[in-house]
């Protein structure tokens, strides 16, 4: 959870208005805060702006007009789908339990549902393709393999072939291939394994 007041350096002097000196001339720190009392205005200010507004609690997360502010806010960032579920959950997690309730059901009404549960459901079915297609490629590779050794009429130990078979490394199993076009026993293409 945030604290209520973000600091721009890692440890505040006891005054906040206290210049820091960093030993080099001309490049002395002076510290920024921004908490909600400090926060500049928000209403109109670009998306990232209000997101922060509302991480730092300078947006009341517990009224309809901030929850509503926030995630119009994460909506007209137009980030990619796992951007916009990293803000979401940063928010969620700044809010307390009624807000985070509240958030929740907003985000899956039909004023923010293709943003916040389409957007995450399309997330989730691209990264089950990638999946599926780097498995498939795995598979692939495996198949291709144990085909031009047998075509070579080499024979595989049980150890052998188990070790292609549970190999989800690409790379390895193209240099193994490789091997295996000109290799004169099984051993010269697994290193003896």
């Amino acid at each position: 959870m945030l604290a209520s007041r973000i600091s721009l350096m890692a440890c505040p002097p006891p005054n906040m208005n206290q210049v820091i000196s960093t030993g080099h001339p001309g490049f002395d720190l002076y510290p920024i805060v921004v908490d909600p009392s400090t926060f500049p205005r928000w209403e109109d200010a670009s998306p990232y702006l209000v997101i922060l507004a509302g991480a730092t609690k300078a947006i009341d997360l517990a009224s309809p007009h901030g929850r509503e502010a926030v995630l119009t806010a994460i909506e007209r960032a137009r980030a990619s789908h796992a951007d916009t579920a990293a803000l979401s959950t940063i928010i969620l997690g700044v809010a307390d339990a009624a807000a985070r309730g509240e958030l929740e059901a907003l985000m899956a009404s039909p004023k923010f549902h293709s943003t916040f549960v389409d957007g995450l459901l399309q997330q989730g079915e691209e990264k089950g393709l990638a999946t599926g297609l780097a498995k498939g490629a795995v598979a692939s590779k495996i198949e291709d393999l144990v085909k031009v050794i047998r075509a070579r009429d080499l024979e595989l130990t049980h150890a052998q072939l188990e070790l292609v078979t549970s190999c989800t490394d690409l790379s390895q199993l193209a240099t193994w291939f490789d091997r295996a076009l000109d290799a004169k026993t099984t051993d010269e293409i697994f290193g003896g394994r």
